[in-house]
């Protein structure tokens, strides 16, 4: 709605004439309106001295020059230019914010806005790869829903407060109006991210390349070497038993 201001001081017996100057009509006289078109009206207040001409549902062509005159010899005149600005086309969008991964054992929150044409939408549904969530405290999961009229979108926060390897997959949220989104969510299990050394472990027996631990190397090492202690003291006592047979 749009309200074109006028306010006239001892009008006395003269009458206030709104014309749209750009279309060259006579909207009105006093407090009759001279057009068809519903959409405008005059709103008179003696208190104040107005002669407001007010137009309902405001279009396109609406906008324009109004004059507020007087109904004298002399012109008494204000001019008032409407602007009316075509507003962007109002749709409904969907989309869910949220981490790719988590940590097992971490909490899992992901927030899904859903905005609706004219009004937020009436309600929305989690689902886990295919599978509908319902909130419930015995597993720790939780949704919550609240509305922001301004903006047309409804928020709905999914929290899983201690995440599984279950959790994992593609949550799809979906509102009333059948806008549809989705986000993919990865729990990590800890276990997994141990390094494998592949250099000796010095005094802590670390892992060789073949796969044989230090300790078992030392062990194999010491017992190569008595065997050939035990080969050479052997080689001296034939020598020496050869040498007397010779003399």
């Amino acid at each position: 709605m749009a309200s074109l201001k006028c306010s006239v001081n001892n009008l006395d017996t003269k009458v206030v004439i709104w014309r749209k100057i750009s279309d060259g009509n006579v909207l009105s006289v006093g407090t009759y309106m001279m057009v068809g078109d519903g959409s405008y009206s005059i709103s008179h207040r003696d208190s104040r001295n107005e002669w407001n001409l007010v137009i309902k549902n405001v279009q396109l062509y609406h906008a324009g020059l109004y004059e507020c005159q007087i109904s004298t010899k002399e012109v008494i005149s204000k001019n008032i230019t409407l602007n009316v600005i075509d507003p962007p086309s109002a749709k409904k969008d969907i989309h869910i914010s949220g981490p790719p991964y988590v940590e097992r054992g971490d909490p899992i929150k992901l927030v899904c806005n859903a905005t609706g044409v004219d009004h937020p939408p009436d309600d929305v549904d989690w689902f886990l790869n295919g599978n509908k969530i319902i909130g419930n405290t015995k597993d720790k999961i939780f949704i919550t829903k609240f509305r922001t009229a301004s903006t047309r979108t409804l928020h709905s926060e999914l929290e899983v407060k201690h995440s599984r390897m279950e959790d994992s997959g593609t949550y799809i949220c979906r509102s009333s109006d059948l806008a549809i989104t989705s986000h993919h969510l990865t729990v990590l299990n800890a276990n997994s991210n141990a390094e494998k050394r592949g250099t000796l472990g010095g005094d802590h027996g670390g892992i060789i390349p073949d796969g044989t631990s230090a300790s078992q190397n030392s062990a194999k090492t010491i017992h190569h070497h008595s065997q050939t202690e035990q080969f050479i003291c052997l080689l001296i006592a034939i020598v020496n038993l050869f040498q007397k047979v010779v003399h």
